[in-house]
């Protein structure tokens, strides 16, 4: 085998090294964009599970009401009644920042400290100080992270414009802690006051946001903590995706398609390199069978050098592909947080599966399209393998048969496309995009018979012997012509796809902009949640001065509560 490869397959591709690196380049393509968009995903589910994990500590679980209820102390009290758990109620709101406008919003979590300290702790910045005094006669006094505090420059003992809900206000900075825990998340964008002074300033007296629940004695588990909360609230796991980010991911995540292009193009040119690299190797493949090598050798040499340039291509694909995810991630997380907060992407997570997939999907791509000519090749007699012009013919399937079998191919994914919803999963969409390449693919060999025959005679009358030529030419060899504008049509084929996903995107979000946000601009609270419509509350009056600005033809308030039911 190894005499084969050496004198079969290394000296060949040593002489035509531009037609292997246009192998090795059609299959980096393909591995590239689908490892780029599955780095791009995986980065950003982590990142976001990180941060969550991060900012839960020891809790578990969450107690909460639907958006805009808020959870009462009464349901703080049967929870701690059990005596099975821990738990710490939380206020959340955003802050705008008018004087750190590159900061954009803060988010203030308020916390009850003696209860806080058994689910997670603040560490203290190393050769700072948390001034008691302070956070003592001041409920509202934030404690922010070392990262926030050097951004902007603050220290204990500053003060902060703020912009709440109620309108301007400024806050005093009474600490400063590392960025550990619950202080690391959102690139540090956040901040710690005391609970009474989160519901002060987000107009949330007497209510919690929700209440974060871990266990500390056996038998605590989720239904034993739905069973003391009763029907005052409702359990959920703390660590969750919310449904905003998961359609959003869905989105990016259906840049899939161009990698699967990229490979279906890689397909052909392999192929069409295989079958070229066969007939110019003629010669050789005819005194291997002379000297008695068999049929099954040659067969697994022309299938191995396929998998070597596949291995090589993949590899370099998925190193590609991830350097274009570092680019793609940036483009992922301005997407997901556009209109509301979601993740911060702080990291790039190379999964395990895009490696394999990647690695099985470039080398299988290669065998796949080498199966054909590797085994014409092996099947056909030394005597007619010293005529490349035989060899040639030999390699090539019936035309007839393939056009009519690329007739029911090219039906059976046009109606998969035409006849499928958009929500239907994402491999019969797959499916139905390799059958259409598939069966243009059979379709043209005949194609180009027909019309290089057509275009015989008008050739040599515009072109004399050099358009005669040219088109006797194609007609000798229509299956190299044919796969060569498959693979032409492909790369097409990928730029339209981006561009109709690009666009699709944006029609898409037009579309449901104007159906569900009937109006020009809003005026809400800042807040970093998953909701379009803030839970936080304007102050009183607001729609009358906004009425009353220049341009402005109505203006009216929403409230929006979710109720369970």
């Amino acid at each position: 085998m190894k005499a084969l490869l050496t004198f079969l397959s290394w000296r060949h591709w040593r002489h035509h090294r531009l037609r292997a690196a246009l192998v090795v380049i059609s299959i980096a393509l393909g591995v590239a964009l689908f490892t780029s968009t599955e780095v791009a995903h995986s980065s950003t589910v982590a990142s976001f599970e990180a941060a969550a994990k991060r900012a839960a500590g020891r809790a578990v679980w969450q107690v909460e009401r639907a958006r805009g209820a808020g959870v009462t102390a009464d349901v703080l009290a049967r929870i701690e009644s059990d005596g099975r758990f821990d738990a710490a109620p939380v206020v959340e709101g955003t802050l705008a920042l008018p004087d750190l406008v590159d900061e954009g919003r803060l988010l203030v979590r308020g916390l009850d400290l003696v209860r806080e300290r058994k689910l997670r702790e603040l560490v203290p910045e190393e050769g700072s100080r948390i001034d008691l005094a302070t956070l003592w006669k001041d409920p509202t006094a934030l404690v922010i992270p070392r990262a926030f505090a050097e951004r902007t420059g603050l220290d204990v003992g500053d003060t902060v414009r703020v912009g709440t809900p109620a309108g301007l206000r400024t806050l005093r900075i009474g600490g400063r802690v590392e960025d550990r825990g619950a202080a690391s998340v959102l690139g540090g964008r956040i901040a710690f006051v005391r609970i009474e002074g989160a519901q002060a300033l987000f107009g949330r007296e007497g209510r919690f946001d929700r209440i974060e629940v871990a266990p500390n004695a056996p038998g605590a588990d989720a239904q034993a903590l739905a069973a003391a909360v009763g029907d005052a609230a409702r359990v959920t796991p703390l660590v969750q995706r919310d449904r905003t980010l998961d359609d959003m991911l869905a989105n990016v995540r259906a840049l899939v398609v161009l990698g699967v292009i990229g490979l279906l193009v890689g397909l052909f040119i392999v192929y069409l390199s295989v079958a070229i690299g066969v007939v110019e190797r003629s010669r050789a493949i005819a005194t291997m069978r002379t000297l008695g090598a068999p049929p099954r050798a040659l067969r697994t040499t022309l299938l191995l050098e396929a998998a070597i340039l596949g291995t090589i291509g993949s590899v370099l694909g998925i190193v590609l592909g991830w350097l274009l995810a570092r680019g793609l991630v940036g483009a992922v997380d301005a997407t997901v947080n556009r209109l509301v907060r979601l993740v911060s992407v702080d990291r790039i997570v190379l999964p395990s599966h895009a490696v394999w997939i990647g690695l099985g999907a470039g080398i299988g791509t290669s065998l796949l399209a080498a199966w054909w000519p590797a085994r014409r090749a092996a099947s056909i007699p030394a005597a007619e393998a010293l005529r490349p012009a035989v060899l040639g013919t030999r390699l090539l399937p019936r035309y007839g048969r393939s056009f009519v079998a690329g007739l029911a191919v090219l039906a059976v994914g046009a109606g998969l496309v035409f006849g499928v919803q958009l929500k239907a999963p994402p491999w019969v969409g797959l499916g139905a995009m390799a059958l259409l390449f598939l069966g243009v693919a059979l379709l043209l060999p005949q194609v180009t018979i027909v019309v290089s025959r057509a275009l015989r005679t008008p050739l040599r009358r515009w072109f004399s012997a050099e358009g005669f030529l040219a088109a006797d030419n194609v007609l000798r060899y229509p299956q190299r012509s044919a796969l060569t504008v498959v693979a032409l049509g492909g790369a097409l084929a990928l730029m339209m796809t981006s561009a109709s996903i690009v666009g699709g995107f944006h029609e898409a979000t037009r579309t449901w902009l104007e159906v569900a946000l009937p109006f020009d601009l809003s005026i809400q609270p800042a807040r970093l949640t998953s909701t379009i419509y803030s839970g936080a509350s304007l102050p009183a009056g607001l729609e009358k001065q906004v009425e009353q600005v220049d341009g402005v033809a109505t203006a009216y308030g929403v409230r929006a509560v979710v109720q369970e039911l």
